[in-house]
C-alpha cells in the first residue's frame, strides 16, 4: 500500500502540470469577457443618453402642444370679445388662419425655451376632435385641407425630431459615446404630443318670465328717455301690422265727447275733451254753468260762467282729481209763440221765438217797430224797421238782459198798450238751456275711437280691459298718457297685461327688450358655435313659473316648423335658432322659477351629454328668483363657506335666506357636483347680480354682468357681446393621452 504522503505529493505535481498546460486558454477567455463588458457599458451609457434626450423632447413637445392649443383658444376668445365671427373672413382677417399662425409660432417658441428645436411648418399639425356616434366616443381627424375655410381646429400635434444626419444642426441626430464599439456613432430620436380643446355640450337656461319685456314698457321711460323708448314701442307697433284698432292713431289722444245737435235756435252744440284732471268745454253758445263729477264720486259746481271755450279743473280739496263726467248748461231754451191769424191784407200773422236774451221775429208783412221788456221792467224800442224778419236783443245798458215781453208792430195790428205798440207776445218760459251730460265712459271711448264696431284683435283681452288699463295704470299715468288712447299705450297694454303667446301670439315677432336682445344674442351664440366648429352641441331650457326643454316650434296654424326629435342637445343650430326666435317674454307664464330652469337643464345634460364632452350650463336671468317647491329647504349639511368664498379667507362672501334663491343655488350645486361648468349672465337693472356671480364662482365658470345701458341700442350691444364671450369661452387645452 502506497504511503499517503507520497500520494499527496504526486497529486500536487499533477495539478501543477495541468495548470501550466491551460494558462493560455484563460487569457483568451478574459479578453473575450472584457470586450463584452465594455460593450454593455457603452450600451448602457448611450441608452441613458437617448432616454434622457427622449424625456427632454417629450417634456418640450407636451408644453409646446398645450401652449399651441391655448393660443388657438386665445385667438377665439379675442374674436368673441371683439364680437367678430369666426368663420371665413372678417374685418380682422381670417380667424382660423390667425389661430394657425399663432399656434405654430407659440409651439416653436415654447419648444425653444425648453432647448428643443421645432420646425413650425413641418412639426406642427392640426386636426379636429369629432364625436363618433356609432362608437359613442371622440376621435381625431387629421389634415387641414378639409378645414381651410373655417376655424375648426381644436387639436394640435407638436413633434420634435432629432433625425438629421448632420449632428451640428438643431435637429441633428444624437452622438453616441461608445458608438465605435457597436459600429454606430449617432442615433435618431423623436417625440410627439397632442393637445386638444374639449367639445362642449352647452344647455342655455333662458329667462322667459314676463319681466323680459320691461325695457319696452312705459315704466322704463325714465331710464331710456321718451325718444328712445317710444321709438322702440313704435317699432313693436309697426311689426304688429296689419292691426285693426279702429281709428286709434299711434300717438295717444284725449277722449272728446260730442253733445247732441240742437233742435232749435239758442240751443248749444257742445264738445267736451276729457284730459284726466281737466276738461275743455267748446260750445257755440254762451256757457252758463258747469258741474264736475270726479272719479272718487266728489263734485264741484261752477255758476255764472261766460264765454264759449273754457277749461275746468277741480280746485281746493278737488285739486288734481281725475274727472269722470260733467254737466254743462250753455245757450238757451227757445220757445216760439204764434200770434193771431192774418186778417185781410192789413193784419199779419206773426211768430216770435223767445230765447233767454233775444227774440227772433217772423211776420207775413213788413215790420215797423219792436218793443222789448226785460226782467227789470225796463223797455227798449226799435223803430224804422224793414223786412219780414229780424232778431232783437237788448243793447247798451240792456245788453244781456233776459226778455219777458215783446210788442211787434207790423201792418195795422195793435195791442192797446200804447202808441206804436203792436201785437203783444209774452215769454212763456224761455231762458237758460237744460244741462247736457258728458261722461268719460268705456262706451264713449269705444264710439269716439271707432272701437264699438271693431273686434278686439287677439285671443285674450278686450277693448274694455284696455280702456280700464289706460285709466288706472300708474306707469301710463307717469308717462303722461292716462286717459289718452292710441297705439302706443295699446302696445304697453299688450306687453304688461297680455304677454303670453296664448294671449297675444304675434308678440314673438316684435323687438321687445331685453327679450329681443337675448334672442339676437342666442342667434349670435349659435352662429359662433357653428363657425367655430369645435364639435360643440347646444340645447335650450327655459323657465318662468315652471320650466321645459325647447325642442319644437309650430307656426300660427299649428304646423310644425322645426322638431329636434329625441336629440335635444344637438349641432342643428339652425333649428335651435328658429325654435328660440319664435318666442316672446312671458311666453308661457310670467314668474321667475330660476331653480326649475337649472334643474331642467341639468337633467337634460344627465341624459344626453356625450361621453368625453364638457357639460356646460349658461344661466341667464333679468330678475330675482321667486318660485320654488312648496315646503322645500336646504339640506342640513349645506355649507356656504365651501361654495362662495371669493377671497379664500374661509368665510362665504355670498349667502341668502330667500328660499327661491336657495333652491336655484341648490340645483346649481347638484350640477357642480357632477363636474358641470356654469356660466351666468345677469341682465338689466333688476337682475340678481350677487346670486349670478356666486353661482358662476362655484361652477368654475364666467359671470358676465350686462347692466342694460341707457339706450335700447346699448342693451342690444351689451347682450351680443355677452353671448359672444360665452361662446368663445372654450375649456382649457388638455393633453391627449392614449389614442382617441
Amino acid at each position: 500500500m502506497m504511503n499517503p504522503i507520497v500520494r499527496i505529493k504526486n497529486s500536487r505535481r499533477k495539478l501543477v502540470d495541468e495548470f501550466n498546460q491551460r494558462r493560455g486558454a484563460f487569457m483568451v477567455l478574459a479578453a473575450i469577457c472584457l470586450v463584452g463588458a465594455i460593450g454593455f457599458v457603452a450600451l448602457s451609457v448611450d441608452i441613458g443618453v437617448l432616454s434622457l434626450t427622449k424625456i427632454n423632447l417629450q417634456k418640450a413637445v407636451d408644453a409646446a402642444a398645450l401652449a399651441a392649443a391655448q393660443e388657438i383658444i386665445a385667438v377665439i376668445e379675442t374674436a368673441g370679445e371683439d364680437g367678430e365671427t369666426v368663420g371665413g373672413g372678417t374685418a380682422a382677417g381670417d380667424i382660423n388662419s390667425i389661430a394657425i399662425d399663432s399656434a405654430k409660432l407659440m409651439a416653436e417658441k415654447v419648444a425653444a425655451l425648453n432647448g428643443v428645436y421645432v420646425d413650425p411648418d413641418v412639426d406642427v399639425a392640426f386636426g379636429r376632435r369629432v364625436f363618433n356616434d356609432d362608437l359613442q366616443r371622440f376621435e381625431v381627424e387629421w389634415g387641414d385641407a378639409p378645414y381651410s375655410g373655417s376655424a375648426s381646429y381644436n387639436v394640435v400635434q407638436v413633434t420634435a425630431r432629432r433625425t438629421n444626419p448632420d449632428t451640428t444642426l438643431p435637429d441633428g441626430m444624437v452622438d453616441l459615446f461608445f458608438a465605435p464599439i457597436g459600429g454606430n456613432d449617432k442615433a435618431a430620436v423623436a417625440a410627439s404630443a397632442v393637445a386638444f380643446v374639449e367639445a362642449r355640450d352647452i344647455v342655455s337656461v333662458l329667462d322667459y318670465s314676463g319681466s323680459m319685456n320691461y325695457d319696452s314698457q312705459l315704466s322704463s321711460l325714465s331710464r331710456f328717455g321718451r325718444v328712445a323708448l317710444e321709438g322702440n314701442i313704435r317699432d313693436i307697433y309697426d311689426t304688429l301690422q296689419p292691426l285693426d284698432i279702429g281709428c286709434l292713431e299711434f300717438t295717444p289722444e284725449w277722449l272728446t265727447v260730442e253733445g247732441e245737435d240742437p233742435d232749435q235756435a239758442g240751443e248749444a252744440k257742445i264738445y267736451v275733451k276729457f284730459r284726466d284732471d281737466e276738461i275743455d268745454v267748446d260750445s257755440d253758445q254762451e256757457i252758463h254753468e258747469v258741474y264736475l263729477i270726479f272719479e272718487d264720486g266728489g263734485y264741484q259746481f261752477f255758476d255764472n260762467q261766460s264765454g264759449t271755450n273754457r277749461t275746468y279743473a277741480g280746485s281746493g280739496s278737488h285739486d288734481n282729481e281725475s274727472i269722470h263726467a260733467a254737466y254743462i248748461r250753455a245757450g238757451t231754451t227757445a220757445v216760439t209763440v204764434a200770434g193771431q191769424d192774418a186778417q185781410g191784407t192789413r193784419i199779419p200773422h206773426i211768430e216770435v221765438t223767445f230765447m233767454e236774451n233775444s227774440i227772433y221775429v217772423e211776420s207775413t208783412k213788413d215790420l215797423s217797430n219792436v218793443v222789448l221788456e226785460f226782467t227789470d221792467g225796463v223797455q227798449q224800442k226799435f223803430d224804422n224797421l224793414t223786412g219780414h224778419t229780424g232778431t232783437f236783443l237788448g243793447t247798451g245798458s240792456n245788453e244781456g238782459k233776459a226778455i219777458v215781453n215783446a210788442w211787434i208792430k207790423s201792418g195795422r195790428n195793435f195791442s192797446g198798450d200804447g202808441p206804436g205798440y203792436g201785437e203783444s207776445f209774452e215769454n212763456p218760459g224761455s231762458g237758460g238751456a237744460e244741462y247736457q251730460f258728458f261722461e268719460d265712459s268705456n262706451e264713449n271711448v269705444k264710439e269716439a275711437f271707432c272701437l264699438d264696431n271693431t273686434s278686439y284683435p287677439y285671443d285674450s283681452g278686450s277693448w274694455d280691459s284696455y280702456i280700464n288699463y289706460v285709466r288706472t295704470s300708474a306707469q301710463v299715468k307717469d308717462a303722461g298718457y292716462r286717459k289718452k288712447y292710441g297705439g302706443l299705450n295699446f302696445v304697453d297694454y299688450l306687453l304688461s297685461q297680455q304677454p303670453r303667446t296664448t294671449q297675444t301670439a304675434d308678440l314673438w315677432k316684435t323687438p321687445h327688450y331685453p327679450f329681443h336682445a337675448m334672442k339676437n344674442g342666442m342667434s349670435l351664440f349659435l352662429g359662433f358655435l357653428e363657425d367655430l366648429d369645435f364639435g360643440d352641441h347646444a340645447g335650450i331650457a327655459t323657465y318662468d313659473s315652471t320650466s321645459r326643454v325647447e325642442y319644437q316650434v309650430k307656426n300660427e296654424n299649428g304646423v310644425v316648423l322645426r322638431d329636434l326629435g329625441t336629440e335635444w342637445i344637438t349641432n342643428d343650430y339652425e333649428s335651435l335658432d328658429e325654435i328660440q326666435r319664435r318666442k316672446q317674454a312671458g311666453h308661457y307664464n310670467v314668474y321667475t322659477g330660476l331653480g326649475y330652469g337649472i334643474e331642467e337643464a341639468m337633467n337634460l345634460l344627465d341624459t344626453q351629454a356625450r361621453p368625453g364632452s364638457r357639460p356646460t350650463l349658461l344661466v341667464m336671468t333679468d330678475g330675482n328668483a321667486n318660485r320654488s317647491p312648496s315646503g322645500w329647504s336646504l339640506p342640513s349639511d349645506w355649507n356656504w363657506n365651501e361654495l362662495t368664498d371669493f377671497d379664500d379667507d374661509g368665510s362665504a362672501d355670498y349667502t341668502t335666506s330667500n328660499r327661491h334663491k336657495q333652491y336655484a343655488f341648490y340645483q346649481a350645486k347638484l350640477a357642480i357636483d357632477k363636474g358641470y361648468t356654469i356660466h351666468t349672465l345677469s341682465v338689466g337693472a333688476g337682475a340678481d347680480r350677487n346670486l349670478m356671480r356666486a353661482m358662476a364662482f362655484a361652477g368654475k365658470g364666467e359671470w358676465i354682468n350686462v347692466p342694460g345701458g341707457t339706450t335700447i341700442a346699448e342693451v342690444e350691444e351689451q347682450m351680443l357681446e355677452a353671448f359672444s364671450r360665452i361662446a368663445a369661452n372654450v375649456p382649457p387645452a388638455k393633453l391627449l393621452n392614449g389614442g382617441e
